[in-house]
């Protein structure tokens, strides 16, 4: 038993059981029928053991409880990364956790730690390789090779295996500055795609193989520099806010690549402007989820149909926040939010579970 049960099981003794009344056992072996006096003590000793024992089991049980609700972790869980903005987060399929890695805490330094996630507990890998320190890089599943792709780590391209990280000598796409840049997994070619608005122009279409990154030339480049993508089911959609203004008038964009070229949307609602982007396909529900801040107003939780943006308005909402990342938990076949960066620009690390009308907080990272 922890130091935290311990203390928290005295207090809850102390204030809410305190001691039975004088004489009430006594009161009740009375009418029992009047055992010898030998009996009666050892039917005493034993009735105040086993309720002892049931009133602390019980006891235990609620106070479990009650940390899950009130901290939203486990009791005995252990350690949990400390809140960080910028860090690259994916959903590992394979092996069925979160990953985490890197970000910058609220000192302002840039980590290189690799966290995983498995819907109940946080756990610290020391991987026998890892990236140098880096914030603001993107990262994705690739499904076809089942390995995370890391990109935006200086001149180089980093995926992990589950075990740890392995490094790519091949030249990797420019970073661009944070929040120009998307990237998923596009199941129609089986490669990873990668959409870059670099600092100097020109938007950029590349495809990784799990071997090198090749450029491509679509017809038609969207000219969205501040964005997220995702799959939506039967696309995969980058969306987000364009460069100048679109017929007069500042709107997001929804883009949607069918494995050469983009084509850009025309949904009934569009999706409003937001500081950055993130999404995720639930697959059990058939709807791609996200969650936007407009103008620093408040979360706001939307969903793509497969044709147009829509508003959901959920009992719970995470609270407002910006650069936070939506990932689908496939083994517990809910949508998961991570972290982010809250009104005051201190790091989130924070997670929350979308059940498909509502959220719950599921971990809450204390500071």
């Amino acid at each position: 038993m922890d130091d935290d049960v311990r203390r928290e099981l005295i207090g809850y003794f102390e204030r809410d059981v305190g001691r039975p009344p004088l004489g009430a056992r006594e009161r009740v072996l009375a009418g029992l029928g009047g055992p010898s006096h030998r009996a009666r003590r050892r039917y005493l000793a034993w009735a105040s053991g086993a309720a002892a024992v049931l009133l602390a089991a019980l006891t235990v049980v609620t106070l479990l409880g009650i940390r899950g609700v009130t901290h939203g972790r486990p009791a005995g869980q252990g350690e949990a990364p400390p809140p960080r903005a910028g860090a690259a987060v994916a959903y590992d399929a394979r092996r069925g956790v979160l990953v985490v890695f890197g970000g910058t805490t609220d000192n302002r330094s840039d980590s290189d730690e690799t966290w995983t996630w498995d819907g109940r507990r946080w756990t610290r890998l020391h991987p026998a390789t890892s990236p140098p320190p880096v914030r603001d890089a993107l990262m994705t599943y690739d499904a076809a090779r089942e390995m995370l792709v890391l990109h935006g780590v200086p001149g180089s391209t980093w995926t992990w295996d589950g075990r740890t990280w392995l490094h790519h000598s091949t030249a990797p796409p420019p970073a661009g500055p944070s929040g120009s840049a998307a990237i998923a997994y596009d199941p129609a070619s089986r490669g990873v795609l990668l959409y870059v608005a670099p600092a100097e122009g020109g938007h950029q279409t590349w495809r990784w193989d799990g071997t090198s990154w090749t450029e491509l030339r679509p017809a038609t480049t969207p000219d969205v520099v501040r964005g997220g993508m995702a799959f939506d089911g039967r696309h995969l959609l980058l969306f987000g806010d364009p460069f100048g203004a679109v017929r007069g008038q500042f709107v997001t964009q929804t883009w949607a690549w069918d494995g050469t070229d983009w084509s850009l949307l025309s949904p009934a609602v569009r999706l409003p402007g937001s500081f950055s982007y993130s999404a995720a396909y639930d697959q059990a529900r058939g709807r791609l989820v996200t969650m936007v801040d407009p103008e620093g107003l408040g979360s706001e939780t939307w969903v793509w149909d497969g044709t147009s943006w829509g508003r959901e308005h959920p009992q719970h909402e995470p609270p407002s926040r910006q650069r936070t990342v939506i990932q689908y938990d496939a083994a517990a076949r809910r949508v998961v939010l991570y972290g982010g960066l809250d009104a005051r620009s201190a790091a989130l690390g924070d997670i929350w579970a979308w059940d498909g009308s509502d959220w719950r907080l599921l971990e809450e990272t204390q500071r």
